[in-house]
């Protein structure tokens, strides 16, 4: 297990206590045998970002609740991993639905070079992310960070401007 993963575990065995007991369960051959199709861990212990002065814009723009969920692939799993916690660990944690898309690609930021320059953006959320497709399927249309913007104190000053010319839904300044 690599150092961040093992800090993300210690992360979550301090703060998520349910979550961090779950993912032990499962851990177990015998227990994930219960479910009809596959069992994802937690995106927090593989999701990264590749520039750490970023890192709180990405913990702010997806929700805890997703980060420390745990993803399935059957339906009927969601119930069944639920149930199981609840009685054979006391424990409540979140379950998430999902399938990966066929052929599905990490899609890239459309901002042209003469925006970011012109409203003093840096980088944008998509481009910073690191993450299995799997889990990228999922973050792409929930969070849709290739659409988030980002850069430093100076688009303060700009804010009026940003809100004013563009359609932007979202976007982080003062990292």
């Amino acid at each position: 297990m690599g150092d961040m993963k093992v800090s993300r575990m210690k992360y979550l065995e301090r703060f998520f206590p349910d979550v961090h007991r779950t993912y032990k369960y499962f851990e177990i051959e015998e227990n994930r045998a219960k479910l009809k199709g596959k069992l994802w861990d937690p995106p927090i212990l593989h999701v990264f970002v590749d520039d750490l002065k970023y890192g709180s814009v990405a913990e702010k723009h997806i929700r805890t609740s997703d980060l420390t969920a745990f993803y399935c692939e059957h339906k009927d799993d969601v119930y069944t991993i639920s149930d199981l916690v609840s009685k054979e660990l006391k424990a409540r944690v979140s379950v998430i639905h999902h399938v990966c898309p066929a052929g599905f690609r990490k899609p890239r930021s459309t901002f042209p070079a003469e925006f970011m320059r012109k409203y003093h953006f840096e980088k944008v959320l998509i481009d910073l992310i690191q993450a299995p497709d799997y889990y990228m399927s999922y973050l792409v249309p929930t969070f849709k960070p290739e659409y988030v913007p980002m850069g430093g104190a100076t688009l303060d000053q700009l804010m009026g401007k940003i809100m004013e010319e563009t359609t932007l839904k979202a976007f982080y300044s003062g990292h």
